[in-house]
């Protein structure tokens, strides 16, 4: 599956699995579940998951957004709402611009009316094409 579709990480600081993970759980068809922990999310201060830089949080927006387009336009009726998390660090700054550019980012993958809405009305719901 992975060598058919071509399937790699995304190369940036987060979310770098996010793309993997969804086409190869797309593409695979049948998949088996094996409840034994073999991946584990570690938060420390100074890890790549702790990082808040303004780019980084760009580029998760922009994975995440392209998630939520590839699964809108393959018809399977879910929505990643993750995405929000990163507009809620995005708020905390209070910085207009940097909010501008996460409507621009999400909005290259159909996802700007969605951030805007975060923004302007504080609403944390997935678009109606979803519902």
């Amino acid at each position: 599956v992975i060598e058919r579709w071509s399937i790699r990480f995304d190369e940036v600081w987060r979310n770098n699995d996010t793309t993997y993970s969804y086409l190869v759980g797309f593409h695979a068809g049948d998949v088996a579940v094996d409840r034994r922990k073999g991946y584990r999310h570690i938060v420390h201060s100074g890890s790549t998951s702790d990082n808040r830089e303004n780019g980084v949080l760009l580029s998760s927006i922009e994975v995440l957004a392209r998630k939520n387009q590839f699964l809108k336009k393959n018809g399977t009726g879910v929505y990643d709402s993750s995405m929000y998390s990163f507009f809620k660090e995005i708020r905390r700054k209070k910085n207009n611009l940097l909010r501008v550019k996460a409507i621009f980012h999400a909005a290259k993958y159909g996802c700007g009316w969605t951030a805007f809405r975060y923004f302007v009305f504080k609403k944390q719901s997935p678009p109606k094409s979803y519902r």
